[in-house]
Parts: structure tokens; sequence; C-alpha cells
């Protein structure tokens, strides 16, 4: 009886213990029917709140068969609203590379045909977390997409 008593105690309060959004993250970000794959890394910076970055790539190739890759840096704080359980997360993106690499179809050099960030690319962005391994991200930019944590 006392195991069985310590093992539900011991059980309760792992339950209490959230791991947060602290670890590395991946999944799907479709802008307007456009998909990118991302990847976000995470770390504890202060009692409810986590910072990190991400990327954001896709490739593709045009008709003409030119190969195309565009990728975006991007730094990301969020900041839990209460310990845990499912919620939208406080949360501050900013862009800090993108590129647009073109390679001609034929074998021709790279061209980067564009650089710097967008301003305002992440502005009011809603993250949400469902408490575990899952966050739901949606923009006011045609952008939203599902990451999983690693």
């Amino acid at each position: 009886m006392r195991r069985a008593l310590a093992l539900a105690l011991v059980s309760v309060s792992l339950v209490g213990c959230s791991a947060g959004v602290e670890g590395t993250w991946v999944g799907d970000l479709d802008c307007d029917q456009v998909p990118f794959d991302v990847e976000l890394t995470l770390e504890h910076d202060s009692k409810l709140a986590y910072v990190g970055t991400g990327t954001q790539d896709r490739s593709f190739v045009s008709i003409a068969g030119d190969e195309t890759r565009v990728a975006i840096e991007f730094d990301v704080s969020l900041e839990l609203q209460s310990k845990g359980g499912a919620q939208d997360l406080l949360t501050t993106l900013t862009c800090t590379s993108e590129q647009t690499i073109q390679t001609l179809a034929g074998g021709a050099d790279p061209v980067v045909v564009s650089e710097g960030c967008e301003p305002r690319r992440y502005d009011n962005y809603v993250v949400g977390w469902d408490g575990e391994d899952k966050l739901t991200l949606s923009g006011p930019d045609g952008c939203s997409g599902k990451l999983t944590r690693r």
C-alpha cells in the first residue's frame, strides 16, 4: 500500500513539472499555399520566458528548370502566460537574415537574387502551445503551420 501511494505521489509531482517549450521544434509553415520547412530551437531564459533561433527554408524548381532556395533566419522570444497547459504564447519574431539563391538550368553558378529581411514580416504572429509537444503558428500574412518537438 505504501509503495502504491509513493508511486502515485511521484506521478502527480511529475505532471506538474512541465518541460515548457525548451528544445528543438520542426515542422511545416504554409504561406499563401507556398510550403516552407521550419526548425526552431528554444532555450529557457527566465521563469516563463524562452529565447532561440529559427530557420525557414524552401527549395523549388521552376518550369524553366531553374532551382531556387529561399532561406530565412530569425530570432524568437516566447513567454508562457502560465506554468503549463495549453495556451497562446507571448511572441516576438525578428528576421535576422533572408536570402534567395537561384541556380540556372544547365549547371551555371548560383546567383544571389535577394538578400535582407522584409520589414514587419513577423508582426502579430500567434503561437499556440498544446502544453506538451505541439506548437501552432498563424500570422496575418497568410502563414500558418504546426511544429512538433524533436
